[in-house]
């Protein structure tokens, strides 16, 4: 069954990186999942073979998605109610993982991954489950 994946930037980053090159290994084994970016964050990536690779990508399966402004200042006066401090970009992540509902949100920054648990946790939320990149090659 295909699975929604929210990853942050900072995945497709950690993935391409010169010597490592999985950033094109892992997509072509998400083919039958369904891998999300909120151009937020895929702005964040200055490396422009990553950003044509995930580009590359759109007719198969990444989604670059253009977050709702409005939906995203309700969430994030959410997540400050729930005392969930992140900043503006990791904001990002996160709405866009509960919004779609992904079964997963992807990160190397672990302040992302452990909000998103807590976020997990506060809601009760059966999706949106953290995960790290390292998570992605297994």
């Amino acid at each position: 069954m295909a699975k929604k994946i929210v990853i942050d930037a900072c995945v497709a980053i950690d993935l391409n990186i010169p010597k490592v090159n999985f950033l094109e290994d892992s997509l072509k084994h998400l083919s039958d999942d369904h891998v999300l970016i909120s151009t937020v964050n895929f702005d964040e990536i200055k490396d422009e073979e990553a950003q044509k690779l995930l580009n590359s990508y759109r007719d198969r399966n990444v989604q670059i998605i253009e977050n709702d402004e409005t939906e995203f200042d309700r969430f994030s006066a959410e997540l400050e109610t729930l005392k969930i401090n992140l900043n503006w970009k990791d904001r990002h992540v996160l709405f866009l993982a509960n919004t779609s509902e992904a079964d997963f949100v992807v990160s190397s920054d672990f302040n992302v991954y452990d909000k998103a648990d807590r976020l997990r946790a506060r809601r009760k939320l059966k999706f949106m489950k953290p995960m790290m990149t390292v998570g992605l090659l297994v």
